[in-house]
């Protein structure tokens, strides 16, 4: 019988119930291919509607279907118009719009499609290319510039930072009357003395006072 080195045996090969033998693309939802011409027209679409003046509605029509199922080439044009998207809607009317999203139907859904191109664009050094002529406008946000556009990493991260903060508002606590927006709400602690804390001491503060019937207002 030949010599074995038992210790070069790989066990969990032999186990049928092991992690090694688990089909992982099973844990991959099945998406339909889209071809990067279909991403680009659908981004003209969404273009068209932010040149016509309608934001809200070029946001939730880029929320609406993703390209999941587009090759690398086609998620960096769709990640660009979404960029642009954000860029173009000015800061005072994100608390709102974002309400109203989210208490539609498939808000929710929206708004977490809405949370991962901000992650991925968070994750991105500059924006798209195809983000490099956006028209400047007074939205409250610096303008987002491609690769070698000075500080435009830095800009694009602020527009994202301050989205992923009114997204995070909207969800943990809905725009309904009653409850107050980040700024009242840090005006408050600072006036009750309470100074210092972080985003979460100040969300789960919030939910005490309402837990205990504190009456908030505008």
């Amino acid at each position: 019988m030949a010599n074995i080195n038992w210790r070069t045996i790989n066990i969990d090969a032999l186990d049928p119930d092991s992690p090694a033998n688990f089909d992982l693309s099973s844990l991959t939802p099945a998406v339909e291919p889209i071809s990067t011409a279909d991403v680009q027209n659908t981004s003209q679409q969404i273009r068209q509607l932010l040149r016509g003046g309608d934001n809200e509605g070029a946001l939730q029509g880029a929320l609406e279907s993703p390209p999941y199922g587009a090759d690398d080439k086609g998620k960096e044009v769709y990640l660009a118009i979404v960029l642009e998207v954000l860029q173009s809607i000015r800061q005072a009317e994100i608390a709102q719009m974002l309400g109203r999203i989210y208490s539609a139907p498939g808000g929710t859904e929206a708004l977490d499609v809405l949370m991962k191109y901000i992650y991925k664009g968070m994750a991105q050094a500059a924006p798209a290319s195809s983000a490099r002529n956006i028209t400047p406008q007074a939205t409250g946000f610096s303008q987002v510039h491609s690769r070698g556009g000075g500080d435009g990493g830095g800009q694009a991260m602020s527009v994202l930072l301050s989205w992923h903060e009114k997204v995070r508002d909207s969800t943990l606590f809905p725009y309904t009357p009653g409850i107050p927006s980040r700024e009242l709400r840090r005006t408050l602690f600072l006036a009750a003395g309470i100074v210092g804390v972080s985003v979460t001491i100040e969300d789960q503060l919030l939910i005490t006072a309402i837990a205990c019937g504190g009456c908030w207002s505008r």
